[in-house]
């Protein structure tokens, strides 16, 4: 059994932690990122991050790459919507 350095299990910890709040912020928002996702001018962008300020965090950046890269591999035209936010 090999051990772990306790610099090495803080990293873990992180990780664990940054997937299970990535989960939490996905199951609560995950529709507002989207309808985020398909707005194409940046004054309807900026105007429905001041309503939804949840929405101002990595999570969200996070959340529209990973959707991007759903959409390229279901090869849905859509994508560039979403790509145009996460820029």
């Amino acid at each position: 059994m090999w051990r772990l350095w306790p610099f090495d299990l803080q990293i873990l910890i992180r990780v664990k932690l940054s997937i299970i709040l990535q989960k939490e912020f996905t199951k609560k928002n995950e529709e507002l990122a989207k309808k985020f996702g398909m707005l194409q001018k940046y004054e309807q962008s900026q105007e429905f991050l001041v309503a939804n300020p949840d929405l101002v965090c990595e999570e969200t950046a996070n959340y529209l790459v990973i959707w991007c890269i759903d959409l390229e591999i279901e090869e849905v035209s859509q994508i560039k919507y979403a790509l145009h936010q996460r820029m």
